[in-house]
């Protein structure tokens, strides 16, 4: 949930992910729009309904899933 109290450029939620290969790309994607390749990856929340994924890159336009995860931040 948003605080009401807490400046909103100071909320923030880290996406991390641990393990994995040396090599692999590994990218997050939020109701299907990258935000990021870094580890953690921050967001700035904002009131929604919302499906996190961890997708591994294959490829110039190739991606699979590894792992998804829906939320919600009221």
């Amino acid at each position: 949930a948003l605080d009401p109290d807490i400046p909103r450029d100071r909320q923030k939620i880290f996406f991390r992910w641990k393990g994995g290969q040396a090599r692999q790309i590994l990218s997050w994607s939020l109701n299907g729009k990258k935000i990021g390749t870094e580890n953690p990856a921050a967001w700035t929340p904002v009131r929604g309904r919302f499906v996190l994924k961890l997708e591994r890159i294959c490829g110039v336009r190739c991606t699979q899933v590894i792992a998804e995860a829906p939320f919600e931040v009221r």
